[in-house]
């Protein structure tokens, strides 16, 4: 490894830590593969990402010398690709040299003589989100030291992807939480959250009855850009069944047969399958128009995950397919749920303890259906999230014994074998939201739309209430008694995020009503949560400085700039620079509010 002086890595950190933002991913990863081409002396250098379902690499961003070689192949299927790019065999970090007979590479690049190449993955808690690489044409380069900068850059890089991803979920969740009830007021919302993110100039998505009935189409333009009737059941594209994002460029005659069927002046079409759970409950065509982002698939793997999410808000919900109705069941025996924290369950406003439970499986099955929020859920995919792995046969015998447990447990008529919650159509289970219950989660989602609205509508005190009603439904992590399932992690970040800036919001609602010192609690709870939040940190010392608590505001500049260095070996942002002559200058500022953002 070629040893360089640790100062030019941290000009590379803080390039990367002023560049990148979840909030513009292309921009950031156009500006990240840019700064490490540079700092690599590299002719050519790349991001991939993978899919969330599909699991194809996708070309994020490139530049260099062939960037218009580069950017002709968007796409390698899983397996294949440079070597390296094939993340899931889980190769940490690959160097070669590459030989003109390589089927692995681009051979548009080759021919243009690229001979050496460094890749790394993009690693994320549950394995690789992509990977990231260097390309040079001379064979002496210093692969060496492209490797050790791929390592540094690869942290960052990661996190804002992440981060990105999570807040593309996060943005489909509050469209559809602040949509009227109804899953055509639902599609419409996350339709309109779809165009304005990709800004596409119209959208149409298709979604599929189960039953065999209608597919419904709804459009943002008068005429329906779309061609995916499917209620027989079957979809003439292979690739959106199987979770693929499939992008459309080129002459119409060069496309697939199947997708010609799309509206004369549909222009640059990206087609993406709402797919959840393995199963396909309908499609969405976005028209990007004569300018579609370069390259192709920039925004791709961000607008796959938020159909993903907006598949899981728009499945038929069992209300939706005739939920049984709860009848004879007095007012008090509601089923409260409290899933944040430790998994609290109670009936007949008593505590159910854990050992009530029989089969240790039980609650864990319990979690699984309510994080479905209703939708029904296969019997085999049950048993595999229960016992990963397990044959068929056996997962269904197993998962048979643990359904009758947790029904024996929670359920008001069990002996009467009348089911009120854990409900079944066939072999698919899912838990009755028309149920005399209440779950903490979708409270809290609730009340967090509602401060949205509110504030949106410039109703002060309703916001206020809103918003310290969702912070006080929050008593840590999404299943903390259980902090090592993976099978949650998504969903559990997605609501440690929306806490944290739950208490932004709230710190700058109080300081808009005039009370300042009432924010600053919040602000400390969320930098407890997520120390890294260098916005709350920025928060908390304007209003600390704007109280005349100015040590304060030094003791919290410190921390936030130790925090930075010895969690992510970065340097603050300038604006947080900025704010250290403040805990130092005795003139007085006026307070100004936590930035104004979207809940």
């Amino acid at each position: 490894m070629v040893n360089v002086p640790a100062s030019h890595d941290l000009v590379v950190l803080g390039g990367l830590a002023a560049g990148l933002s979840p909030e513009d991913l292309g921009r950031s990863l156009d500006t990240a593969v840019e700064l490490i081409r540079q700092a690599a002396g590299a002719d050519d250098c790349e991001i991939f990402l993978s899919e969330p379902e599909g699991e194809d690499l996708v070309l994020a961003a490139c530049c260099g010398a062939d960037r218009d070689a580069l950017a002709e192949r968007t796409r390698f299927e899983t397996g294949t690709g440079y070597p390296g790019i094939a993340v899931a065999t889980g190769i940490p970090l690959a160097t070669h040299h590459l030989e003109r007979d390589s089927h692995f590479v681009r051979r548009r690049v080759t021919e243009r003589g690229i001979v050496s190449f460094v890749c790394a993955p993009l690693w994320g808690p549950q394995g690789p989100l992509g990977s990231l690489s260097l390309a040079w044409r001379d064979r002496a380069a210093p692969i060496e030291r492209g490797a050790q900068l791929l390592s540094i850059a690869g942290g960052p890089i990661a996190t804002t992807v992440r981060a990105a991803l999570l807040g593309a979920r996060e943005a489909i969740g509050r469209a559809c939480d602040a949509a009227n009830a109804g899953r055509e007021a639902r599609g419409r919302a996350c339709l309109h959250a779809m165009v304005d993110a990709s800004h596409a100039r119209a959208g149409t998505v298709a979604l599929y009855d189960p039953d065999g009935g209608d597919t419904m189409v709804l459009s943002t333009s008068s005429t329906a850009g779309i061609c995916a009737n499917a209620a027989d059941g079957r979809l003439r594209c292979a690739r959106l069944a199987r979770g693929h994002g499939v992008l459309l460029e080129g002459p119409r005659g060069e496309w697939p047969a199947a997708c010609r069927c799309l509206p004369e002046n549909t222009l640059a079409p990206l087609c993406l399958p709402l797919r959840s759970g393995g199963r396909l409950h309908g499609i969405l065509v976005l028209d990007r128009g004569d300018a579609p982002p370069s390259p192709s698939g920039r925004d791709l793997v961000l607008l796959l995950t938020m159909a993903s999410e907006a598949a899981v808000r728009l499945a038929p919900q069992p209300r939706e397919r005739s939920s049984p109705r709860v009848t004879g069941i007095s007012a008090d025996a509601v089923l409260e749920l409290r899933c944040l924290g430790g998994f609290d369950v109670r009936l007949h406003q008593r505590t159910i303890p854990p050992e009530a439970f029989i089969r240790k499986k039980a609650l864990a099955l319990l979690k699984t259906l309510v994080l479905s929020a209703g939708n029904p859920v296969n019997r085999d995919a049950l048993a595999d999230r229960l016992w990963p792995g397990v044959h068929p046969r056996t997962g269904a015998n197993r998962l048979h014994g643990v359904l009758h447990a947790l029904r024996t447990a929670i359920e008001p008529f069990s002996a009467q074998r009348r089911w009120i919650y854990v409900c079944n159509m066939g072999d698919l289970y899912y838990f009755n939201m028309e149920s005399p219950h209440w779950i903490d989660i979708y409270e809290f989602r609730r009340h967090s739309a509602g401060a949205y609205e509110a504030e949106r509508r410039g109703r002060l005190d309703d916001a206020i209430r809103h918003v310290e009603s969702a912070l006080a439904l929050y008593r840590g992590d999404l299943f903390a008694d259980d902090p090592y399932s993976s099978w949650c992690e998504l969903e559990r970040a997605e609501l440690r995020h929306r806490y944290v800036d739950l208490t932004a919001r709230a710190a700058a609602l109080w300081g808009a009503a005039g009370q300042v010192d009432r924010g600053v609690g919040w602000l400390r709870r969320g930098l407890s949560t997520d120390p890294l939040r260098e916005d709350l940190h920025q928060a908390l010392i304007r209003s600390l400085v704007t109280l005349g608590r100015r040590h304060e505001a030094r003791v919290q500049y410190e921390a936030c700039v130790r925090v930075l260095r010895d969690e992510l070996h970065a340097e603050p942002l300038p604006e947080t620079r900025q704010l250290e002559r403040l805990t130092l200058d005795p003139a007085t500022i006026p307070f100004s509010p936590f930035p104004s953002s979207s809940l």
